[in-house]
């Protein structure tokens, strides 16, 4: 037998023992049975637990959504209006598009959730558009690196003109769609658009205006296919809010051009400006031609005050309105130039308009008639006064109603708003509601 223990022997026997100890005493790790898929995500994903770190998922969009964003991209109209994309399947491969090219000229395409793959726009072609558009896969050409190398010139040069392959679509009447859109003219298209306002909120997107519109016009009902020619193209006009080069966000209007001319004036007809249609008419009446669904959403669109109107009346409408707010500008520029060259001691009978533009909107009833203390001699009576303002008309460019509002002077400073209220409603005459709002601030200074 050996007469000495070697050092690392003897190491790694004192070493087994405390190893082998906490092997026993540590607990095994519970094991979490799994009983749903959705469950599965959570357990390899524990991050997505943490307070503040978990994503929000979004919304897969619905193939026949898709499928109208495609059509939309292909429309006679848009091959008219995008000379871009008019160029790019001109000189296409028998009217092939890639997806990808589409999906960088169409302007529809934006409003669809940017991660979403192509093959759900080849399942929403195959599922609802079968009748319009094709789709096909093009696989990618083998990379020339593996003869040439990575690092010679032929490769660089050779790799912009090898495909990429993926997905490409077409109309299946390419060639006609090509045809009308070059023979096109502006015109046409203006006198087949509407503009519709007061859209329900659950269709204000645009592949929902496209689903909405097609229903009011009874295009799919009691049809498996979902995509129509009859819609050409929808769009947003800018709101006044919106800052220039911004994208148009849904806010319940749009313009609708269709194929037909037949079909906006139908829905102008339907859906007239003034008056509006009111839901127990178009219920009773629509509700037994084109059964329950459109029945109601028929009864939502009535209920939400939607109303349609032909272009050319909405631009008559459009340019008289700017040259009305024009106008107002132009009167409130004068107005002011003119006040500021008048004495500050001399009594305006002009309303204020800051009082306004803090008065709570809302309210109807009449402001507070609180006479001023310091009228000249000349001043007329209040009855003789009361019979002026009567008599005066009503302009709607008035930032307030005749007789209604007065300016009071040599308010104590340390007066709060809640004693002048109190003041006031205590002189007014009728009711503790003819006192409509006082506009005051402790410490504003009330000059003579």
């Amino acid at each position: 037998m050996f007469p000495f223990v070697p050092r690392k022997v003897a190491q790694k026997s004192k070493a087994n023992p405390r190893h082998t100890h906490s092997a026993n005493t540590t607990p095994r790790p519970s094991v979490v049975k799994v009983s749903s898929s959705s469950n599965v995500g959570a357990e390899t994903n524990p991050t997505d637990d943490v307070k503040g770190k978990r994503k929000t998922n979004e919304t897969t969009p619905r193939d026949e959504d898709l499928a109208a964003v495609l059509w939309l991209s292909l429309s006679d109209h848009s091959l008219w209006v995008n000379a871009e994309l008019r160029r790019a399947l001109a000189s296409a491969d028998d009217g092939w598009l890639p997806l990808s090219t589409l999906h960088r000229l169409s302007a529809y395409f934006p409003h669809v959730t940017p991660s979403t793959p192509e093959s759900a726009y080849v399942k929403a072609i195959r599922t609802h558009a079968s009748e319009l558009l094709e789709v096909r896969m093009r696989v990618s050409a083998p990379s020339k690196a593996g003869w040439y190398g990575t690092n010679t010139s032929a490769s660089s040069s050779s790799t912009k003109e090898d495909d990429t392959g993926g997905y490409e679509v077409r109309r299946k009447d390419w060639r006609d769609a090509l045809l009308r859109a070059r023979n096109s003219s502006r015109h046409e298209w203006e006198s087949r658009t509407v503009y519709m306002e007061f859209i329900p909120l659950a269709h204000r997107a645009i592949p929902c205006i496209y689903r909405f519109t097609s229903s009011l016009l009874s295009i799919t009902a009691g049809q498996e296919q979902v995509l129509t020619t009859r819609i050409q193209a929808i769009s947003l006009p800018a709101h006044h809010l919106d800052r220039p080069g911004d994208t148009p966000k849904p806010k319940g209007f749009a313009l609708v051009t269709f194929a037909d001319e037949v079909d906006a004036t139908r829905l102008a007809a339907d859906w007239p400006w003034l008056p509006r249609r009111a839901p127990t008419s178009i219920t009773s009446e629509q509700g037994a031609q084109n059964g329950e669904g459109e029945s109601e959403l028929t009864h939502e669109a009535a209920k939400c005050g939607f109303r349609v109107l032909r272009k050319e009346r909405w631009d008559e409408l459009k340019e008289e309105y700017l040259a009305y707010r024009q106008r107002l500008l132009d009167e409130i520029a004068h107005a002011e130039a003119s006040g500021s060259n008048e004495p500050r001691s001399t009594v305006s009978t002009h309303p204020v308009p800051r009082a306004e533009a803090h008065r709570p909107q809302g309210h109807t009833d009449a402001h507070a008639v609180v006479e001023s203390a310091n009228k000249p001699s000349t001043a007329p009576t209040s009855t003789s006064a009361q019979a002026h303002d009567a008599e005066l008309p009503l302009d709607p460019s008035a930032p307030f109603p005749p007789g209604c509002l007065v300016y009071v002077r040599h308010v104590h400073p340390e007066t709060n708003k809640t004693t002048l209220k109190a003041l006031f409603a205590a002189h007014a005459p009728g009711a503790a509601t003819a006192l409509d709002y006082v506009d005051y601030n402790k410490g504003m200074a009330t000059p003579g």
